[in-house]
């Protein structure tokens, strides 16, 4: 297993593990989820236990990438990660709480998920909540 090693505001390092397939979902479903524009990249996200698993969604030679913000009250990033699904089509990488660190997301706080396809950041799309559970 992959890792991908991140550095987070404030310098604070955090990991995300690379796998050949996504987590299992949660019993009462995910709670947000957000796609690349062309559909070949998915991030998925469950607040209980900062759960967020990024996954390739098509064999097209693009990984997809997705870069998670945490904001305080005043609109400042107080913590960042960013997670790669790099392994070809059905890999996922998987970020949660129990990882501590930045992947510990902050209750109450307002998270920013965009995720593109790389090369060249291509079918960006941005999602945003409030981590409230």
């Amino acid at each position: 297993m992959a890792a991908t090693t991140v550095i987070a505001a404030g310098g604070m390092l955090g990991t995300a593990t690379s796998a050949s397939a996504t987590v299992d979902p949660p019993s009462d479903g995910w709670d947000h989820t957000w796609y690349t524009t062309d559909g070949h990249g998915r991030v998925q996200v469950e607040e209980y236990g900062d759960l967020i698993d990024l996954c390739d969604m098509n064999a097209d030679g693009k990984y997809p990438e997705a870069v998670i913000n945490a904001f305080d009250g005043l609109g400042e990033i107080i913590d960042s990660f960013t997670l790669d699904a790099k392994g070809g089509s059905g890999s996922c990488a998987v970020s949660s709480a129990s990882q501590g660190g930045v992947h510990n997301i902050p209750e109450g706080t307002t998270v920013d998920v965009s995720i593109w396809l790389m090369s060249g950041k291509t079918n960006e799309n941005v999602g945003e909540y409030i981590n409230d559970h």
